[in-house]
């Protein structure tokens, strides 16, 4: 059970993550390090890491060129769905470079999407989850969609 605070009646909440632009960064470094241990020691186009992801993730809608360019540039990071498939591909350091900035924890940037404060609750409760149970959730949580698509 949680409590409410003053502080969750705000409307969107963001959930941080220490030095944002310093994750960025170090993410960047590690997928063009892993793009080249992949790629024997070259760095593969922006089209060729496209196509390459989106085959190893055809349950994923397709990675643009941009998304990546700004993967790669530590302008952004990809959503966790997208890093699930880039860890499996091109190794654990991607996922060791959130787990050194963060302490440990997993985190949520689309805090834009966080309305109330049962969906902040349920969205910490979902990253201290392991992959497994993860994706467990995942199949529950669209299995009951499907059978109730109009409930509230």
């Amino acid at each position: 059970m949680f409590m409410l605070n003053e502080r969750d009646t705000i409307r969107t909440r963001h959930v941080p993550y220490p030095d944002a632009s310093s994750l960025k960064k170090s993410f960047s470094k590690e997928l063009l390090a892993s793009l080249q241990r992949e790629y024997g020691g070259r760095l593969p186009s922006i089209a060729t890491v496209a196509r390459d992801f989106s085959l190893r993730a055809p349950h994923l809608r397709h990675v643009s060129g941009e998304a990546i360019r700004k993967w790669l540039s530590g302008a952004s990071v990809p959503h966790m769905s997208r890093m699930t498939v880039l860890v499996e591909w091109l190794g654990p350091e991607l996922r060791e470079v959130f787990e050194r900035k963060t302490n440990g924890h997993r985190t949520y940037d689309n805090s834009a999407q966080v309305t109330t404060p049962l969906q902040r609750v349920l969205i910490e409760t979902a990253l201290q989850l392991s992959a497994q149970d993860a994706a467990a959730a995942l199949t529950l949580l669209r299995d009951l969609l499907h059978t109730h698509p109009n409930s509230p």
